[in-house]
């Protein structure tokens, strides 16, 4: 068995007295390609934060590198984190080198300037998301897919083992998502890397993943995208009526008109 890289047992998360994440159970080994899936407002960029120590647990225990992510720890250094709000601003004259620099914050201290070994670490860094040429290049001139894979780049600057992705392509069109995905996976085999990756989309993410998780505050289920991915989990998932069918190499999910009983039903728990 792989080295065990995240641990999550009857972890329930709450805020002001309202359950975000209830009872999840689940754990991820080295190497694998795990998507995290749900609908909007299920709980999955909390269960992110949860993992990297962001958010603490009302209850339950989270296991990140055999310790407690919330505490200090040098396991931080073996993680690169992509966040869904990317906040470096389009309009300051940032180079691509400069952002993947600011990935090594950590390590070069505040208030310093980056040492020889770190421009090296980033441009290595560059070359393994194939962005190298465009180290001088202002990066708000990127397009959407070479963003992406810069502020991935930023995140591999510290050298991590388990690398962390929140909608990463929450604004591209589907065939830039499964380009990138393509890229991302063969990326992860060839960095040995473990990739976490949180989405909501399941048609194109469901042909790259090995493992899933489904969430709708609680965990649905997990396991093997070929063995999850049933109409009943995608029904517990969405709330409605639901079916993945195949065209082709890319799955597509088909959602069936809610019920006036479950529209009444939603409108009582929202």
């Amino acid at each position: 068995m792989s080295e065990l890289i995240v641990e999550f047992n009857n972890v329930s998360v709450a805020f002001d007295d309202k359950t975000v994440l209830q009872d999840i159970s689940f754990a991820i080994h080295a190497g694998e390609f795990w998507g995290i899936l749900g609908p909007n407002g299920s709980g999955k960029t909390t269960l992110l934060k949860t993992l990297i120590g962001l958010i603490k647990p009302c209850s339950g225990t989270v296991r990140l590198f055999g310790k407690d992510p919330s505490q200090p720890s040098r396991e931080r250094s073996k993680i690169g984190y992509v966040s869904q709000q990317n906040q470096t601003d389009p309009n300051f004259p940032l180079s691509v080198l400069d952002v993947v620099l600011l990935g090594r914050a950590g390590k070069i201290g505040l208030g310093r300037r980056p040492k020889a070994h770190d421009k090296s670490a980033a441009r290595e860094a560059l070359q393994k998301v194939d962005m190298e040429a465009f180290a001088k290049q202002r990066f708000g001139d990127l397009s959407g897919g070479q963003k992406q894979r810069v502020l991935i780049a930023r995140a591999l600057a510290v050298q991590p083992q388990l690398l962390l992705l929140d909608e990463p392509t929450s604004a591209l069109d589907v065939n830039a998502s499964e380009s990138f995905y393509d890229w991302l996976d063969s990326m992860r085999r060839q960095l040995n890397l473990t990739v976490v990756m949180v989405s909501h989309d399941i048609g194109v993410v469901s042909s790259f993943i090995t493992k899933v998780a489904c969430l709708n505050k609680t965990l649905v289920a997990h396991g093997v995208p070929d063995k999850v991915f049933t109409t009943d989990t995608l029904s517990a998932m969405y709330g409605c009526d639901a079916v993945l069918f195949h065209h082709g190499k890319i799955p597509h999910m088909v959602v069936a008109k809610a019920t006036h009983e479950q529209n009444e039903e939603r409108d009582t728990r929202d």
